[in-house]
């Protein structure tokens, strides 16, 4: 990497690690409810919402502007007063 301050590389793969991580948490938590527990109440189905809709959001949101530079500012000059 250059210094051009692009890190979308870096943070897709944290998206992808964490959008994972989160995968398999829910479907444990879903496993469980179901097969061992037996009881699948509203907030499970709520954690399912949430899950599909942040891998919605992640999906349509596009890597164009992931872990870019918001702003570009110019070096200041350097002044000496005394």
């Amino acid at each position: 990497m250059g210094n051009s301050g692009d890190r979308s590389g870096e943070a897709v793969a944290v998206i992808i690690f964490f959008l994972s991580l989160s995968t398999v948490a829910v479907s444990l938590r879903c496993y469980c409810r179901i097969r061992v527990v037996k009881s699948f109440g509203w907030e499970d189905w709520l954690a399912i919402m949430a899950h599909v809709g942040l891998h919605f959001i992640q999906q349509f949101r596009g890597t164009s502007d992931i872990g870019g530079r918001c702003f570009s500012f110019p070096p200041a000059p350097v002044t000496w007063s005394e």
